[in-house]
């Protein structure tokens, strides 16, 4: 028996969710936090851009008493995972976050969750 050729090895694989099978051009470029405080009250926004011109979306990810973990869960964690991620795939984003968690059901990451959901 002869080895398959890479061609035809890559034909058998599941392409990446990520990539364009639709048509579709819009990407996530990056995922912000803005933190913010007003009256003393801690809120934390989060907003996804896409490489579409003036295309985002704000959400609220805030925690007052940890609110400094649910940013690092976004800033470290889930803005390398969604980066390049199609925005219009909210159901399966959600389940990638939700299911590749460490500590799932937390509420340091349900909030962060939460806050990529209402920004999608």
């Amino acid at each position: 028996m002869t080895q398959p050729d890479a061609l035809a090895s890559a034909r058998l694989l599941a392409p990446a969710p990520w990539v364009d099978e639709r048509g579709s051009k819009i990407r996530i470029t990056a995922v912000r936090t803005f933190l913010t405080a007003p009256h003393g009250c801690p809120h934390l926004i989060v907003r996804v851009e896409t490489n579409e011109p003036g295309l985002h979306g704000l959400g609220c990810a805030s925690d007052p008493q940890r609110t400094l973990a649910v940013r690092s869960v976004l800033d470290d964690y889930l803005a390398p995972l969604l980066t390049g991620r199609e925005p219009d795939d909210i159901e399966d984003l959600h389940r990638l976050i939700l299911n590749s968690a460490y500590w799932r059901g937390g509420s340091v990451t349900g909030n962060a969750l939460g806050g990529v959901d209402v920004a999608l």
